[in-house]
């Protein structure tokens, strides 16, 4: 199993520029198109504020990275006058659960993995444990995951 903790970049200025009715949006916008790219049996939730978190039950890191590649994507590919939507983008970091593991240390690890992307800039997918590879979503920003 796989875990991914994603948080939408720069929450707060699209609350404090556009208002808090605009966040709702952005928000309910956001939790849309992860339904889009979710699987049967793939868990999605919010834990808080702008952070979120999905579970992809027998899925290998890189079919994780490339779900949450194909959100990012989707996301920070949005024209800002496209359904009156606002552009955003998000950061997120990945990591396997072991069979030993407990959820809440996978959680944790996947945890690091998106402070490690907001350090690194933003707009990326951070992966634990294994190499990263580059997404095409990413080469904007010169991110890799």
């Amino acid at each position: 199993m796989c875990v991914a903790i994603i948080d939408i970049d720069d929450f707060k200025t699209i609350n404090d520029r556009h208002g808090h009715a605009t966040g709702d949006r952005v928000l309910a916008d956001f939790g849309a198109e992860v339904h889009r790219h979710m699987r049967a049996g793939d868990v999605f939730g919010r834990l808080g504020g702008e952070e979120f978190a999905v579970l992809f039950p027998q899925t290998s890191m890189a079919e994780a990275a490339r779900l949450v590649g194909s959100m990012l994507a989707a996301v920070s590919c949005t024209q800002p006058a496209a359904k009156g939507k606002l552009t955003y983008a998000f950061s997120a970091g990945i990591n396997e659960c072991a069979q030993a593991e407990s959820l809440s240390d996978a959680l944790a690890g996947a945890d690091a993995m998106l402070y490690r992307a907001k350090r690194a800039g933003k707009c990326r997918i951070e992966l634990a444990r294994t190499e990263r590879a580059s997404h095409p979503a990413n080469d904007m920003a010169r991110s890799a995951y």
